[in-house]
């Protein structure tokens, strides 16, 4: 969902570890809303 949101921060750890310098940015997308549901489920048998 960050990556969506313009915060790609996988990318950014990885150019760090290959010692680039990373640039402040505000390029983001701004009012938006991610929901998440995760909900675990027996059925017996």
């Amino acid at each position: 969902m960050s990556i969506k949101a313009g915060a790609d921060s996988c990318e950014s750890l990885y150019r760090l570890l290959l010692g680039e310098k990373l640039n402040y940015t505000e390029d983001y997308k701004d009012n938006i809303t991610f929901l998440r549901f995760d909900d675990s489920i027996m059925l017996p048998q």
